[in-house]
């Protein structure tokens, strides 16, 4: 159906077919955490049930995809934190011109505001732009 994601089954039914005729793939799953925890379960054990397939999957540092990837290689990746300051300061400041007069009126809620986010990133900074 267009519009539509594939199912699981649909999913397996193609990698299986199109996996075989390459020498090496590589799939890269990007914020596993931000998934249903069973969807990606099943899908990391399906594609290493397929030959030749190297995984590369970020993720914050949960107990349940931890433990998936036990056995695998591991990189630690953080953000320094002057460095997710000046990332969220120039994002504010480059931001619609309402949010931006509001936050050079009021300079306490554009410290709240970067407090918050910051905390919340707990050391993962996304580049959705």
């Amino acid at each position: 159906m267009a519009g539509s994601y594939p199912t699981s089954e649909e999913l397996r039914t193609i990698l299986g077919t199109d996996v075989g005729t390459y020498a090496r793939v590589f799939v890269m799953i990007d914020a596993l955490d931000e998934g249903r925890c069973e969807a990606w379960v099943l899908l990391l054990r399906d594609l290493r049930e397929l030959s030749g397939i190297k995984i590369l999957a970020t993720s914050r540092d949960l107990g349940d995809i931890a433990a998936e990837f036990q056995k695998d290689r591991r990189l630690d990746i953080v953000a320094d934190e002057d460095d997710l300051r000046q990332f969220i300061d120039e994002r504010l400041s480059k931001s619609i011109w309402r949010l931006k007069r509001l936050l050079e009126a009021n300079t306490d809620f554009c410290v709240e505001v970067l407090t918050g986010v910051m905390e919340k990133a707990d050391g993962i900074i996304i580049l959705p732009w």
